[in-house]
């Protein structure tokens, strides 16, 4: 056609396409009509359990057509996480924040994670939770260096420095290089330092 429109003495026209996305079922496209489909003015939760329960294989497919990930982070994802907890923590709540604000992601998100401690996020590791408390925050924020200590993930203060000066910490898969900062903290987000050590952030009810 590019061919002909050139002979023609017209500027060829350039014809851009895209993967369909696959609906929940993992065999149609997405469709209202085949009832696989997951709404954009759904309910978050239904959105987020939708989400949570298409196939495994489909996971990569989701992730790149859908979230805002890198291929490198997405692959990383992929190849770190069991199934389930990469769709529980990574995609579904990606997804989510494009219709929803954080609050109420976080909402979400943190219903799948009560227990006291969370088994086998990655392989056979485990994420603890940190639990924060009031007498922790100064202006509703935490020192980043306190955060990892109460964490159990630096022995000292200068150990914790290292770690965030070498961009070994993240939060929410944001890497936190600043070891003076002072970060806000929601319940149910997910705290890494290097690949192997993880605590879901938890914030202790306290008396009035």
């Amino acid at each position: 056609g590019r061919d002909f429109q050139r002979a023609e003495g017209q500027e060829p026209q350039v014809c851009m396409t895209m993967p369909l996305l696959v609906g929940t079922d993992g065999k149609k496209k997405m469709s209202k009509t085949y009832g696989n489909h997951i709404g954009v003015t759904e309910p978050a939760q239904t959105m987020f359990d939708k989400i949570v329960s298409i196939p495994d294989e489909l996971m990569e497919h989701y992730f790149t057509l859908l979230s805002g990930l890198s291929i490198k982070n997405i692959e990383e994802i992929i190849e770190e996480n069991e199934p389930l907890h990469a769709k529980r923590y990574f995609l579904a709540p990606d997804v989510l924040s494009t219709y929803y604000p954080p609050e109420v992601v976080n909402i979400v998100r943190s219903r799948h994670y009560g227990a006291k401690i969370l088994r086998s996020p990655i392989g056979n590791r485990i994420a603890q939770k940190v639990v924060i408390s009031n007498s922790d925050l100064k202006n509703g924020k935490i020192w980043i260096v306190k955060l990892v200590r109460k964490a159990k993930f630096a022995n000292s203060n200068s150990e914790a420095r290292k770690l965030i000066s070498a961009g070994a910490v993240s939060l929410d898969d944001e890497k936190l290089t600043e070891p003076d900062a002072d970060i806000e903290v929601k319940e149910g987000q997910l705290l890494r330092v290097g690949k192997k050590r993880l605590a879901v952030v938890s914030f202790r009810q306290e008396e009035q």
